[in-house]
């Protein structure tokens, strides 16, 4: 169980991919827009230090590229794969449950993926 201190809400763009209104390249650029914007709004708590807090921005920066420049399905899998990775990083592990970094929502469609 986990606290999630940030959420991002992106399962329109997977509900659109899902149903062929929009390409995974389009999708992408969405992705990368939101995750821009999330950066500037970041909240990462008094627990960690400039330094560290600079480095997750630009990590979350860096995940925006990906996806903004993913060509296929694979590459905008990929953007998603480091985009959990990172929403997984533990903030502040003194307190029950633990505050998380981001919760991505991704509708129905993550249930669909987790259950083949």
């Amino acid at each position: 169980m986990s606290h999630w201190t940030n959420k991002i809400d992106i399962s329109d763009v997977f509900k659109a991919i899902e149903n062929k209104q929009m390409t995974s390249i389009v999708g992408g650029k969405e992705v990368a827009k939101r995750l821009r914007k999330l950066a500037d709004e970041l909240k990462l708590g008094s627990v960690l230090d400039t330094e560290t807090k600079d480095e997750l921005k630009d990590e979350l920066e860096g995940i925006a590229d990906t996806f903004e420049i993913a060509w296929d399905q694979d590459e905008f899998d990929l953007g998603l794969e480091h985009l959990y990775d990172f929403g997984d990083y533990i903030l502040d592990d003194r307190a029950f449950p633990f505050k998380r970094m981001l919760w991505v929502n991704v509708g129905q469609f993550q249930a669909r993926q987790n259950s083949s």
